[in-house]
């Protein structure tokens, strides 16, 4: 599952990892985490991470174990997503394909909001069809 977690709720990553859900999320800037025991803002954690270069590590959100990585985009803001896939080394790689996708989906060539579809069904068979379109 990959989105971006723009309100915080504190059992969704528990949600997630107890139906085996596999996910790589993009989190705030001014999340809580525990590192080796210490609580800190994910800001405060990445602020070192340049753009280019990519930060990682082992993290702890509301008692649950996850990966954190970070960089920074190409305007200078902080890019951080968690995971419970714990040994995969590529998650912000498997985030920007969720932003290729989205980024298509609305503005580059796709443009999904100029279809003014509205019934549930056919925007569903639309996306399956752009879904297939890309694989």
């Amino acid at each position: 599952m990959l989105i971006e977690l723009t309100i915080y709720c504190e059992n969704w990553f528990k949600y997630l990892i107890d139906t085996n859900i596999n996910f790589v999320i993009r989190v705030k800037s001014n999340i809580w985490m525990d590192v080796i025991g210490i609580h800190v803002k994910s800001s405060k954690l990445f602020k070192q991470v340049s753009q280019g270069g990519m930060l990682s590590c082992k993290v702890k959100i509301d008692g649950l174990y996850l990966q954190a990585q970070a960089t920074r985009s190409t305007e200078n803001s902080l890019v951080i997503v968690v995971s419970n896939r714990l040994s995969e080394p590529d998650l912000l790689v498997i985030y920007a394909k969720r932003w290729q996708l989205f980024t298509n989906l609305k503005s580059k060539g796709f443009n999904f909001e100029n279809t003014h579809l509205t019934a549930k069904d056919r925007i569903g068979n639309l996306i399956k069809q752009y879904a297939q379109t890309i694989v």
